[in-house]
């Protein structure tokens, strides 16, 4: 074999070698916990929450044409009390509109927790306001009209109670999912921390870099005299004394 070919080999062999060292063990992931489905009280699929939506536009369907054979000009009231039932219908009209909005959103993503509350909370709105107006219009016109308002509210009632109940089982769900993520974020963060315990690099200094040292405060000689029955005597402060000297007499 040539040269060049038993270097080549050589280095394939190297490399190898090389990469089954840097190889670590691998790390099991934790055994993952199912999601939990909890079939309570409230539970709705998609058919039958699309079906719930569907009821309450025939119900949206069945208000518009009796607020249509509602004439209050042929009531016998003050005018005053007329215009109010007027902005009683048309209040109501809108509302139903507002609700109608959300309505179409949910039918797009009949598990959003978002368009389930603002759906309920835009139909809450409407019972009321019904039974207010089958009061007036039993009074005016018949008790049997009246009765129909008063039954068409008991609806959008029901829808709004079981719309209630299934956001509170999409919430419960959630927070059971949450709940088992983080449960298993922190066990899969424990067993990560137990497999790398020992494996990482041994800190090595920077190289070219001044090590750190605890600043010294330098104490400076001070020399003082006094004089004493006429003699000048110097006292060195800050000094060890075994580094002071006698000062020397002078003498005239």
């Amino acid at each position: 074999m040539k040269p060049q070919g038993v270097l080549i080999v050589f280095s394939i062999l190297a490399f190898s070698f090389a990469g089954r060292a840097r190889e670590t063990e691998p790390i099991k992931p934790p055994s993952e916990s199912p999601i939990p489905t909890v079939k309570e009280p409230g539970y709705m699929d998609p058919p039958s929450v699309l079906a719930l939506l569907h009821q309450a536009l025939l119900t949206e369907y069945r208000v518009n044409d009796l607020l249509a054979d509602v004439h209050p000009d042929h009531w016998k009231m003050p005018d005053a009390m007329r215009s109010s039932v007027g902005n009683s219908a048309a209040e109501l009209r809108a509302r139903m509109k507002d609700m109608d909005a959300w309505r179409v959103e949910l039918e797009k993503r009949p598990s959003s927790a978002y368009l389930v509350f603002e759906t309920y909370q835009a139909m809450s709105v409407l019972p009321p306001r019904l039974d207010a107006l089958a009061r007036l219009v039993s009074e005016n016109e018949s008790p049997s009209f009246g009765a129909e308002y008063a039954s068409v509210g008991d609806r959008f009632l029901d829808a709004q109670q079981t719309l209630g109940s299934y956001l509170g089982y999409i919430l419960r769900n959630q927070d059971q999912i949450v709940a088992a993520m983080e449960g298993n974020l922190s066990s899969c963060q424990s067993k990560l921390g137990e497999a790398m315990q020992g494996r990482g690099p041994r800190a090595t200094p920077i190289p070219n870099a001044r090590p750190i040292r605890p600043a010294r405060r330098k104490q400076h000689a001070k020399a003082t005299g006094t004089t004493v029955n006429g003699e000048t005597k110097t006292e060195i402060k800050g000094m060890p004394e075994t580094d002071k000297k006698p000062a020397s007499d002078h003498k005239n």
